[in-house]
């Protein structure tokens, strides 16, 4: 499920990161884009989400898969993911644009300015694709409480 939501998460940022730039261009998607699903495969294997999210579930009393808890560990893993790979992605983007000699816009307003739009986002989108990408992730998996039919 880590792949599934670090290539969600890499095409979402960078996609809103270049739109929002005004400087799309397919190189630039790319390059951006294999280097966002790099970091966030980095992030998913040192952060155990899966533990964080146990966590939150007992300190918090979430019944698990309840829009309760969906909702704040959608939070939380907004909180760990979209900040990083904001950073890395405005500072690779800025140091480009130095680089080639173009305006250099101020580098703080535009790492706030992606990280408001990437928080907002990046929320919604993992909000929305954790069922499907847990299921996904699930499937042919037969629960421990359920023997498994012969």
């Amino acid at each position: 499920m880590s792949a599934l939501m670090s290539v969600t998460m890499g095409l979402l940022l960078t996609g809103v990161g270049l739109i929002s730039s005004g400087h799309f261009t397919v190189p630039a998607f790319v390059t951006s884009f294999l280097l966002s699903v790099v970091v966030a495969l980095l992030i998913g294997v040192i952060v155990p989400m899966p533990k964080i999210n146990q966590a939150l579930a007992r300190r918090f009393q979430l019944v698990p898969g309840s829009m309760k808890a969906r909702a704040i560990e959608t939070l939380v893993s907004d909180a760990i993911y979209t900040p990083i790979m904001t950073f890395v992605m405005v500072t690779r983007a800025w140091f480009q644009i130095r680089k080639m000699g173009e305006g250099v816009p101020p580098y703080v307003p535009m790492l706030l300015k992606e990280l408001l739009i990437g928080f907002v986002l990046a929320y919604l989108v993992i909000f929305l694709v954790t069922p499907f990408y847990t299921k996904l992730a699930m499937r042919g998996v037969t629960p421990p409480d359920k023997p498994e039919q012969r």
